[in-house]
């Protein structure tokens, strides 16, 4: 029993570190344009934002509400979603792209969801 709690403490506290380093690090769009000047300069990703426009050179994001101008070329069209790697200028409210990656569906839930309710149903079909 006391490892058992041991476990379940080391694992809150891990967890709780890991998110206080996220929002730290890679800001949610709301709290980035709000205070844009305590993030000028600064390295950031942009999780799951996506795609409203493309333009040469530049494109819109949006992510949580809010919209985002990023400098640079990404593949992409209007709708598709991004995860997004740059550096924030806060006069300009634009990010300037490192990075760029489309983010694709994944089928794994959906399979990790049919397995659990099989085995479920199997396991209760079996108690009959």
């Amino acid at each position: 029993m006391l490892r058992i709690s041991f476990c379940l403490g080391l694992a809150a506290l891990f967890g709780v570190s890991a998110s206080s380093r996220e929002r730290r690090d890679h800001p949610p769009l709301a709290r980035l344009l709000s205070t844009p000047e305590r993030w000028d300069g600064a390295e950031l990703r942009v999780a799951s934002a996506v795609v409203s426009a493309v333009h040469p050179g530049l494109f819109v994001v949006e992510a949580g509400g809010r919209s985002l101008w990023v400098r640079g070329e990404v593949e992409a069209n209007p709708g598709d979603v991004v995860d997004l790697r740059g550096t924030f200028r806060a006069r300009a409210r634009r990010l300037d792209l490192t990075s760029a990656r489309k983010v694709a569906g994944s089928p794994i839930p959906a399979l990790v969801l049919a397995w659990a309710l099989w085995n479920l149903f199997r396991h209760f079909k079996a108690l009959r």
